[in-house]
């Protein structure tokens, strides 16, 4: 029985995006165009929320390198990401092209300091992607929306997020070399989709103005690359013994660079993307910018959520009651997969007075009850057979950050194993953007409204 089916119920909600990995492993060899190294990229499936991650195999103890705005070091034209002394060199074309066929969870070792340049273009690697194939993995996919207009500039060059109508990605890039005829001014407005990415992006080769290429050998860059690996720009505009996949490559390409420097935001973007002659310094720029608001996009987008089930409508699912109900509202129901639930933590709750005198801290004990107790009523809703669920195992408890009155906690239960009498769910607990608590448990399905969830 699903929530329709019950007397002032909601319907559930529409089935989230699930997030994908890799089907299976892949292997890629050739010539490091700034470093000059033979090198080579190994792309390996990870587990869900492990995200986009360089490692370093060569280095001592293999440093993982994790593709975000926080690890980003500048340096001239390509995106370098470090901690500590590992560096991650060049690493927008392999990120382009998991994010651009719908890959969120990958493991991306480097035996170098840079993944192989192959062509000069994502188009290896999103082939490659796109033969093997993505698996479908149990957790959500978390997207960030562009919630209000964010706009960074530097020089001529800008690049803004707004927010999109349609719940799309879509890039508008101005590309503007008033100096060179070959180049000089070309737009081009894109719709994001694995299939676009594969067919109009992903081809697009880097290019550079032959009167850079002698600097750029100078300071030790490309020493190995030719004009056959990449475009190479004559000041006459020409093609130098190469020729174009498209009559505006470049604009193409700057696209390329942009998704794969939002990749350093670490969620599918949701927005309206608008750049002239943007750059990666310039990209990541708005990468750290769209992070940083974030935090009051999402606090907002929840403060406004209407309810599903309200507190009046949870007692129908849940036996609990005062004191002991510690769900006040849910926020998104889909019976058989995940919900999302709200408790709002005040200085009345009737723990605070031993927990602690002075120092109020609301017991981990009682945040994974509230976790369990939204747990309980995805799974009764699931099975409607007027069961409920007793929590009978707590297993990879964390418990992040303290949670003290004023706050609210947002709570998650994911669906892992379902079967006729017990479940195995992922849920979270967060304050909002830390996570605050996270554990998986197991319920069971037992006869009678009288059981409670805290059974352990």
């Amino acid at each position: 029985m699903t929530a329709a089916a019950t007397d002032g119920l909601a319907k559930p909600a529409a089935r989230p995006l699930r997030q994908r990995t890799l089907a299976r492993e892949l292997a890629f060899s050739g010539v490091g165009f700034f470093s000059g190294e033979d090198v080579s990229v190994r792309l390996i499936p990870a587990q869900p929320n492990h995200g986009l991650v360089f490692v370093r195999t060569d280095l001592p103890d293999a440093q993982e390198i994790p593709a975000s705005v926080r690890h980003r070091v500048s340096e001239p034209r390509r995106t370098v990401l470090q901690v500590g002394a590992a560096r991650a060199e060049m690493t927008e074309h392999v990120l382009a092209a998991l994010v651009g066929m719908g890959i969120d969870n990958c493991r991306i070792e480097l035996d170098g300091p840079e993944p192989p340049g192959l062509d000069g273009s994502a188009l290896p690697f999103a082939e490659a992607i796109a033969a093997a194939g993505a698996d479908e993995q149990s957790w959500p996919c978390t997207t960030l929306e562009i919630g209000e207009p964010v706009h960074v500039a530097a020089g001529d060059a800008f690049a803004a997020a707004h927010p999109s109508a349609e719940g799309r990605f879509d890039v508008t890039y101005n590309l503007d070399y008033p100096d060179n005829p070959g180049l000089g001014r070309q737009s081009l407005c894109y719709s994001h989709s694995p299939e676009a990415f594969l067919r109009e992006i992903a081809p697009a080769r880097t290019f550079v103005r032959q009167r850079e290429v002698d600097w750029l050998r100078s300071m030790g860059v490309g020493k190995r690359t030719t004009v056959k690996d990449l475009l190479v720009f004559a000041d006459d505009g020409s093609v130098v013994d190469n020729a174009l996949r498209f009559p505006d490559e470049p604009v193409r390409h700057k696209i390329l660079d942009l998704i794969g420097d939002l990749a350093l935001i670490g969620r599918r973007v949701v927005g309206h993307i608008l750049a002239h002659r943007s750059g990666h310094a310039t990209n990541a720029a708005l990468a750290a910018a769209i992070v940083e608001r974030e935090e009051e996009w999402c606090t907002e987008r929840y403060r406004n959520l209407q309810a599903l089930l309200n507190s009046a409508q949870i007692e129908q699912v849940l036996p609990h009651r005062y004191p002991f109900m510690l769900l006040d509202r849910i926020v998104e129901l889909d019976p058989n997969c995940r919900a999302v639930g709200v408790k709002n933590v005040t200085y009345n709750e009737p723990f605070f007075q031993g927990h602690w005198p002075g120092r109020p801290v609301m017991p981990g004990v009682l945040i994974i009850e509230s976790m369990a107790q939204l747990a309980g009523a995805m799974l009764t809703q699931w099975h409607g057979d007027g069961r409920s669920a007793m929590l009978v195992g707590v297993d990879g408890v964390r418990l992040r950050r303290p949670v003290t009155p004023g706050d609210q906690l947002r709570l998650e239960s994911e669906a892992v194993r379902l079967k006729s009498r017990t479940a195995v769910l992922k849920t979270r607990a967060w304050v909002e953007r830390d996570l605050a608590a996270e554990a998986e448990l197991t319920l069971v399905l037992v006869n009678g409204q009288s059981a409670s969830s805290a059974a352990a």
